[in-house]
Order: C-alpha cells, then structure tokens, then sequence
C-alpha cells in the first residue's frame, strides 16, 4: 500500500512562522521511503518525523524520532529517505515540515 503527499505553503504567509505540513497516520510496525526535494526557497529546512503514543508509567505520552533532518544543500536536488519503525502502534508517519528562514 503506498500514498502521495506534497506540502505547500499558504500563499501570503511568513514562511518561518507557518511552515507547510503534510502528515500521514499509520498502524506500525512499517517501512517508510520517500523523496523529497525543495525549489524556490532561500533557505530551506526539512524535517522528517514520525510521532507515536509511547506508554510512560499509567499514561501515555507523545513520542517524536525525528529521522532526518536537511538543509540547503541537500534539498536542492531529488533525495531519497529511509526509515524503518518498530513500534506497533498508530504512528503518524512524515510530519513533514518545510520552511524558509
């Protein structure tokens, strides 16, 4: 099973302060690829995430493993990203920020 995304800023907005999003929730364990690449920016910054409820104790809380994170140079060009997940949980796969500052 596969999906496509594609973040886009809002036009009008400062980019710093509202970054485009894309994000995607899925039942783990799994194996995420994807590529990514950023035109049109001064300085582009892209983040790779994924975020799931992790049991602490009697509760749960969010836990965030951020699995790359690029700048500038190496957003220019098509890069390809791997990630592997383990844990069985719904996990909200490729918080994906993207933003200039």
């Amino acid at each position: 099973e596969g999906w496509y995304g594609a973040a886009v800023f809002a036009s009008g907005t400062w980019i710093a302060q509202n970054p485009a999003v894309f994000h995607r929730t899925t039942q783990g364990p799994f194996c995420f690829t994807g590529w990514y690449h950023v035109s049109g920016l001064q300085s582009p910054l892209l983040t790779f995430a994924a975020t799931a409820l992790t049991r602490r104790g009697a509760s749960y809380l969010p836990e965030e493993t951020v699995f790359l994170k690029a700048d500038f140079s190496q957003t220019r060009l098509w890069q390809k990203v791997v990630y592997e997940e383990d844990r069985s949980a719904n996990v909200t796969v490729t918080r994906i920020f993207v933003y200039s500052l």
